[in-house]
């Protein structure tokens, strides 16, 4: 099931709608600021909730913070922030 950002906001796990742009389920690592972005609000970005003391993500104004920045680690598809906080990409989702 894909993630969409609801209303910029809340990340949640929710069935593709046919007919609709999709774009709140769309996302791209940005390699300037190193943060996991959504193409429908740009100026958002995939965020630790509580500073990074949560396991919840959301959407959040993008701030570059370590509780913001993402490598990709190709070997185990997954995303890896400094402090060694994973989020799995499992089968292209």
């Amino acid at each position: 099931m894909p993630v969409e950002a609801h209303g910029g906001g809340y990340l949640r796990l929710r069935k593709m709608k046919y007919g609709g742009s999709g774009k709140p389920q769309q996302f791209f690592l940005d390699a300037q600021t190193q943060t996991i972005k959504s193409a429908n609000w740009r100026g958002r970005s995939i965020n630790i909730e509580g500073n990074g003391s949560s396991p919840y993500l959301y959407m959040r104004g993008t701030n570059a913070r370590w509780f913001q920045l993402w490598s990709y680690d190709s070997k185990t598809s997954t995303f890896v922030n400094e402090k060694g906080k994973v989020m799995e990409v499992n089968k292209g989702s």
